[in-house]
């Protein structure tokens, strides 16, 4: 059976035809096996004369399966070409659809390039009629100005005078600001004078403060060395008076001997 599903595709078609009947046979058994395929063969064939009623398989039978097999194979193209016919009519909506929506997305895009159009027209008009009053303004202002050119002048001796009075301002300016940075560099001088002195100051006091203390050492070193010195002298004095005490004890015992003796 594998190696029937494993066959041409028009022959599987030719066994479903059949029903799917089949018997496999293997060329090469023998004995028992052999018999077994034998037995499996006849009874297919009982099988199929049951089914037909007793009889064996005629033409007859095989033209009306011919003709159920075209019969279904025209329904199913017929299926076919039904789904075919919707999914085109689908199609074809969609598309039809689509081109109302892009016509209708045109029409408004024209309609708004029309509008644009129709406010940049309006908009350069507005713009000659600003550049016609513009330059009526200009003849008027030089007419204006021709008229009081005397002003101007009298206007520019006064600027003079106020760029002048300006100019005076300006350097005194600049000589207060000459004179607040020079406060600052004395101020700084003056600063760092008073650090560099401070700095002397606390050395000095380290020095006097270091002198004060190598002179204390000294005192008390110079002390302990007295205090050691007495007390050596005091202990050489007790040790001669106690030898003197003792020989004399043991003199006294010495005579106090003598006279027992006797």
């Amino acid at each position: 059976m594998d190696h029937i599903k494993n066959s041409p595709p028009i022959l599987r078609q030719f066994i479903q035809k059949c029903g799917g009947r089949v018997c496999a046979f293997n060329n090469k058994a023998s004995g028992e096996e052999q018999d077994t395929q034998i037995e499996e063969l006849l009874q297919k064939i009982s099988e199929n004369i049951a089914n037909n009623g007793g009889k064996c398989y005629t033409n007859e039978m095989y033209l009306e399966a011919e003709k159920q097999i075209k019969i279904k194979e025209k329904e199913r193209l017929a299926k076919e070409k039904e789904k075919r016919e919707k999914e085109l009519q689908s199609i074809k909506e969609v598309i039809a659809e689509n081109y109302d929506k892009q016509l209708a997305q045109e029409r408004k895009n024209l309609y708004l390039v029309q509008k644009r159009v129709n406010d940049l027209v309006k908009n350069h008009n507005k713009n000659n009629n600003r550049i016609a009053d513009l330059q009526s303004q200009i003849s008027l202002y030089e007419q204006m100005i021709k008229e009081k050119r005397g002003d101007q002048q009298e206007l520019k001796q006064t600027l003079d005078l106020m760029c002048a009075e300006l100019a005076k301002n300006q350097e005194s300016a600049l000589k207060a600001t000459s004179l607040i940075e020079q406060y600052r560099r004395d101020m700084e001088t003056s600063q760092e004078e008073k650090e560099r002195l401070k700095r002397e100051h606390d050395m000095e006091k380290q020095n006097l403060q270091r002198e004060y203390e190598e002179h204390v050492e000294a005192a008390k070193e110079k002390i302990r060395d007295d205090i050691r010195e007495h007390m050596d002298k005091e202990f050489e004095e007790y040790k001669r008076r106690h030898g003197a005490e003792m020989a004399k004890k043991k003199s006294r015992e010495s005579k106090d001997s003598s006279c027992t003796i006797l």
